[in-house]
């Protein structure tokens, strides 16, 4: 659904495995909440050691969203999923780890990243 969560992996908490069981559950939501993780960014972002955000596509509000992150330092990853062969990201930060990962190649794609 369109909820925003926030989990907590580390040494004594939730490991990898955790995640991968949270990231496997997810379903894709079309309208946008991405006030609603701003707002929780605002309260937990000196919490963050880094983040990994997934998006269908690239909007002028995530844009916004992500250069926050990196505003406050926070080391991202930014998963955009599509079926498009281009993508307007030019006005990202440098520090910011974009990829994208083609809906008819995802394994592919995600073996390129992981190597």
């Amino acid at each position: 659904g369109n909820n925003t969560y926030r989990f907590t992996s580390g040494r004594g908490l939730g490991g990898t495995e955790n995640i991968l069981e949270v990231l496997a559950c997810i379903e894709p939501v079309y309208e946008s909440n991405i006030k609603d993780m701003e707002i929780m960014l605002e309260e937990y972002h000196h919490e963050c050691s880094g983040l990994i955000c997934i998006f269908l596509n690239m909007t002028k509000e995530r844009k916004d969203f992500v250069e926050k992150l990196a505003y406050y330092n926070i080391p991202v990853k930014v998963l955009i999923i599509t079926d498009k062969d281009t993508i307007d990201i030019d006005t990202l930060s440098k520090t910011i780890e974009l990829n994208i990962i083609h809906h008819d190649t995802v394994q592919h794609d995600l073996n390129k990243i992981a190597s």
